[in-house]
């Protein structure tokens, strides 16, 4: 795959959603950092505006609808694969989904929640 691009979609973000996820601008707080601490996770609002997580929406549908997976029926799938289509490393298959993979914005909340300077990728499902 080396070498090629990723196919876009009819689901391509919008210019707007790709400069949202685009911008690394600080969001977590302290006040933030410490309900995490305490409570083990921490609701942030106004991450990404409802127009971008609805853009976002689109295309992570898209993907699911468009999942190999489900064309196994349900019997013969295990447990895990009952509750859930895992599909690894889209953004290698999915233009429209790499903004949203390695979104600085999204990398910067990661970092700043649990108070590191970066964060790793370790792979998208």
């Amino acid at each position: 795959m080396a070498g090629t691009a990723p196919p876009h979609t009819d689901h391509a973000l919008p210019p707007d959603a790709r400069a949202e996820l685009a911008a690394d601008a600080p969001v977590v707080t302290e006040v933030d950092r410490a309900a995490l601490a305490r409570d083990g996770f921490v609701r942030l609002r106004g991450v990404l505006s409802e127009a971008t997580v609805a853009a976002v929406a689109a295309v992570v549908a898209d993907v699911a609808r468009r999942s190999s997976q489900r064309g196994t029926p349900l019997a013969d799938r295990s447990v895990y694969q009952q509750a859930f289509l895992q599909e690894a490393n889209v953004w290698q298959r999915r233009a429209d989904v790499r903004p949203l993979v390695f979104s600085p914005r999204l990398g910067r909340v990661a970092a700043d929640a649990v108070g590191a300077t970066v964060v790793r990728l370790y792979h998208d499902q």
